[in-house]
């Protein structure tokens, strides 16, 4: 089964990303508590410093993933923790990464989670972004050191958000295989700034052998209470 993994434009499917965002993060996951609308958005996704990655399976949304170029109104992660200290280049030449998702049909898609970050990182490198930060869920550290992202400090617990927080961030130098070679592909075959949708096969699947989690929400945390 072939899926494909494009930049959302549209209205109606940004709606639908909304939608899935919330069937992960409260119906499958209970990540966050529930919402009368049935959808997950915030003040982010207003900017036109915003943009979303999705993955399809026929006309399907199965997966989402917020990219936050750098503006004035700053990153999802800011609202957490000060990166700028941790940081050796200005914030301004980073990118910030939110609301990741995978229906939990889809989740064990090697595949689909290596394009989809694979596609995030292609459109740093060619915006000359130095580095991507999150707020990780503290249970996902395993899985943000074996993918090249570094944590700044321990696990603490951030009291307004009611949320256990990790600040990670990766070098988009060091770029682990097999983002690495994707994104050095990608550039081969189509320059800076394609918009071509990436195809891939959602049963191509790595299982735990090399002690992974499978591949859930990992960039919003998982609320205490």
């Amino acid at each position: 089964m072939i899926g494909r993994i494009e930049w959302v434009t549209s209205s109606e499917k940004l709606e639908e990303l909304y939608r899935l965002r919330y069937k992960v993060f409260v119906e499958e996951e209970a990540h966050l508590p529930p919402s009368p609308d049935g959808r997950l958005t915030d003040r982010f996704d207003a900017y036109p410093s915003t943009r979303n990655l999705a993955a399809y399976v026929g006309d399907s949304i199965v997966a989402g993933l917020r990219m936050s170029l750098p503006s004035v109104w700053g990153m999802p992660a800011d609202e957490f923790f000060d990166f700028a200290p941790y940081i050796p280049d200005p914030l301004s030449q980073c990118a910030g990464g939110s609301m990741l998702c995978i229906s939990r049909r889809c989740r064990r898609s090697r595949a689909l989670f290596t394009g989809l970050l694979g596609m995030f990182y292609y459109w740093a490198k060619s915006c000359g972004l130095k580095h991507v930060y999150a707020v990780a869920n503290p249970e996902r550290a395993s899985f943000f050191v074996k993918s090249g992202f570094r944590c700044l400090t321990p696990p603490f617990y951030h009291e307004e958000k009611r949320l256990n927080c990790l600040p990670v961030v990766l070098s988009m130098e060091v770029l682990p295989d097999p983002y690495r070679t994707f994104v050095e592909q990608r550039l081969a075959a189509y320059g800076p700034y394609a918009d071509f949708p990436y195809q891939f096969d959602v049963l191509e699947r790595q299982r735990a052998a090399n002690g992974e989690p499978d591949h859930q929400e990992v960039t919003l945390t998982k609320r205490r209470g």
